[in-house]
């Protein structure tokens, strides 16, 4: 049913000059969501994106009812959440929806492949214990930490890097899952993650999370200092050397790279000798430092 908004807009009147009350606005967004004609104009966009960021409480409780449309073409509730999150709240949504978009989506090596592969083995109840513990259920990772082996990098879309982003106001899991990760050594795990934290959190919260890292590495995955150094470097240098990157980020990863090879320029190509894939390694080491060697 039309509200006595959208009623108004039809007679010509003008709505700037009306004040709306809290149902009319929540009639009005539910309007615009599930509007399927083109009576939608871009003032409605607009109003429509207003309420979403200023009426909070009326989008916590769409989403809490199911209201909000869910899925391909609206994202209507990534809008939703991403504008929550970034105020800090609904952190029992966020992670139910990094639980169902991203750790059930996980694949895991099989057991006959993990000792090839890894060069250890672990059991399906680390798999279980590792996820329990990136969706903040545990603050104890596994005595083995299992690795993916998942197609799936599930961030490579701006919307979906925003949603992350804001993630990180209401939990720990984009840390954790940035730490994770980087540990797998698979660099699109990574990078899209992290990618997300430099460009909507900005380069200060990008550092804080570095050091974030450091310390789970240490406290949690039982690393020694040199071991950090390596898989931080490795990691940052793998993904300043390939392609799909947006400027900020180009400029964030020179920063580190640019002091790495100006203060610990041997420790640093040391690392970068460490990466698995032989063609890889070659397309670094050349691009930082134009030989092939």
């Amino acid at each position: 049913m039309l509200n006595k908004f959208i009623i108004a807009e039809s007679k010509g009147i003008d709505v700037k000059e009306k004040i709306m009350s809290k149902s009319e606005i929540r009639d009005f967004v539910i309007w615009y969501m599930t509007n399927k004609t083109d009576e939608k104009t871009l003032k409605d966009y607009k109003q429509f994106e207003k309420f979403i960021m200023e009426e909070s409480d009326i989008a916590e409780s769409l989403i809490r009812e199911n209201v909000v449309p869910r899925g391909y073409p609206n994202y209507y509730e990534i809008k939703f959440m991403t504008e929550l999150f970034k105020i800090g709240r609904c952190a029992d949504i966020a992670l139910e929806e990094v639980q169902k978009e991203m750790t059930n989506e996980f694949i895991f090596c099989k057991k006959e492949h993990q000792q090839e592969l890894w060069g250890y083995e672990w059991e399906k109840a680390d798999e279980n214990q590792l996820i329990d513990w990136l969706l903040c259920r545990t603050d104890t990772l596994p005595a083995v930490i299992p690795n993916r082996i998942d197609p799936h990098y599930f961030l490579h879309h701006d919307y979906m890097e925003k949603w992350f982003a804001a993630i990180s106001n209401v939990c720990d899991f984009p840390v954790r899952y940035c730490a994770h990760s980087m540990y797998n050594g698979v660099s699109e795990y990574f990078k899209y993650a992290f990618r997300s934290l430099i460009l909507y959190r900005e380069y200060g919260y990008a550092d804080a999370v570095v050091m974030r890292i450091r310390e789970i590495f240490s406290a949690d995955f039982k690393l020694d200092s040199d071991k950090i150094d390596e898989i931080i470097m490795k990691g940052f240098a793998v993904v300043y050397c390939k392609g799909d990157k947006k400027k900020k980020e180009t400029v964030y990863y020179q920063k580190y790279i640019d002091e790495w090879m100006k203060t610990d320029k041997e420790r640093f190509q040391k690392a970068i000798q460490t990466i698995w894939s032989h063609d890889l390694r070659k397309n670094v080491i050349k691009k930082l430092t134009g030989s092939v060697k």
